[in-house]
């Protein structure tokens, strides 16, 4: 493998004839179908309560905005969020005088990013978000898992190393892929943000345009890395459906393993930073340092992924 290898116009070829496939393909049309599925019910689910709200006060004749209905929803939403971000208001037996001091830093920190979720950017916008940036890892993996696995099995890719090299196949066919995935993305976010603008009117034009751009951009980020390793493992394994499986469970078993394991041995928290799920969620940070932190520890993501993805497949037999 060298890097002199690559060859743009290849590259080009590749990833617009893979892009056009997923259309057709089997594996791209299930992406987008569970994307859309996954995106659209998230965002009916979450905007339900403000719908339901919005209907009875009219119904009743009762003389209440759309902004004290949101924020008597928020309240409610505000002590979920801070545990599912990170909740440190249960005390450990034998806390020392040291450790209640850091969590209660931790505990701070925290309520300060669900502050910042909720109260300066459009609240409904950024729990949609929020497990969109959680449900984008698995999802992609219907994208990724036959990136070349059927090929490698059939060995029908070998014609095509005629014309080129292995790397450019490779890297042709996940650059198509990471387009049409980034493309379905901006879709779904566009709808549920359209949809919330047009339908609820409770937030400014101007800050759900913004705040929309900004969340699709973190989950266009946060896919490079996750699609580059179900790549990586589709050249590890020469069967679709157990490419699937192999990524879904190092996807979903890494932050398992960290939250059951730090229970017993804290260190063991660390292990989620095997993949992005360590430091995706500073992508939601009101600190910009955490979030150029988590673009640069993404592209690293991304290029290991790669280099191992590329590697296996030239060594592998075709």
């Amino acid at each position: 493998m060298s890097l002199k290898d690559i060859r743009a116009r290849h590259l080009t070829l590749i990833a617009v004839y893979s892009m056009k496939h997923a259309l057709r393909g089997g594996s791209g049309l299930v992406y987008l179908l569970v994307l859309l599925l996954f995106g659209l019910s998230v965002g009916s689910i979450v905007m339900m309560p403000i719908e339901l709200a919005q209907k009875e006060a009219k119904k009743q004749g009762v003389d209440q905005t759309d902004e004290q209905v949101l924020d008597g929803l928020v309240d409610m939403g505000k002590p979920m969020l801070v545990r599912f971000i990170g909740d440190f208001s249960d005390v450990p037996e034998g806390e020392t005088a040291e450790e209640k001091e850091v969590r209660e830093n931790k505990g701070k920190e925290a309520e300060r990013r669900v502050n910042y979720l909720v109260s300066e950017k459009p609240a409904l916008l950024s729990v949609i978000l929020f497990i969109l940036m959680f449900g984008q890892p698995f999802i992609v993996t219907f994208s990724g898992f036959n990136l070349v696995s059927s090929d490698v099995r059939s060995r029908g890719i070998r014609y095509q190393l005629i014309r080129t090299e292995r790397i450019n196949i490779f890297l042709g066919r996940y650059i198509g892929t990471l387009l049409f995935a980034t493309i379905s993305l901006a879709v779904v976010i566009g709808t549920i943000s359209l949809y919330l603008g047009l339908k609820l009117r409770i937030y400014p034009t101007g800050d759900l345009i913004l705040w929309s751009l900004q969340g699709f951009l973190a989950l266009a980020l946060v896919t490079p890395p996750y699609l580059a390793l179900c790549s990586w493992v589709s050249a590890l394994i020469d069967s679709p459906f157990a490419s699937l499986v192999v990524s879904k469970l190092m996807i979903g078993g890494v932050p398992l393993i960290a939250f059951i394991g730090k229970k017993s041995w804290e260190p063991l928290e660390l292990v989620k930073y095997v993949l992005p799920w360590g430091v995706q969620t500073n992508f939601f940070h009101p600190d910009i340092s955490l979030t150029v932190i988590a673009t640069l520890a993404c592209f690293g993501y991304t290029a290991f992924f790669l280099f191992l993805g590329v590697r296996h497949f030239n060594r592998c037999d075709l």
